[in-house]
């Protein structure tokens, strides 16, 4: 016997999204919110947002991919226009 379970976000208490104001559960892009989210991909903003209809600058697609990495060390020195005090750093040292 096999037993197929397949679980589904109702947009309460445990949804991964939940505490984040902006986020509309019956929007096309809950889902992919939810696991990015789950996955610590992609974490929303310090004041309880995430931004799920603004552009992904350079310095966040950096993170994602640092973070989907594994947060591996970076070791470049960063450029100029990069402040090695900010979220980033360590991604962008990473990917360059």
């Amino acid at each position: 016997m096999t037993i197929t379970v397949a679980f589904a976000c109702d947009g309460g208490a445990l949804c991964p999204s939940a505490g984040l104001a902006d986020v509309d559960q019956a929007q096309w892009y809950h889902g992919a919110v939810d696991w990015a989210v789950s996955t610590g991909a992609l974490v929303g903003y310090d004041n309880g947002t995430f931004g799920p209809d603004e552009a992904l600058t350079r310095a966040q697609m950096a993170t994602v991919l640092w973070r989907l990495a594994g947060r591996p060390a970076g070791g470049v020195e960063l450029p100029g226009d990069c402040d090695a005090s900010e979220f980033y750093a360590a991604a962008v040292s990473w990917a360059l």
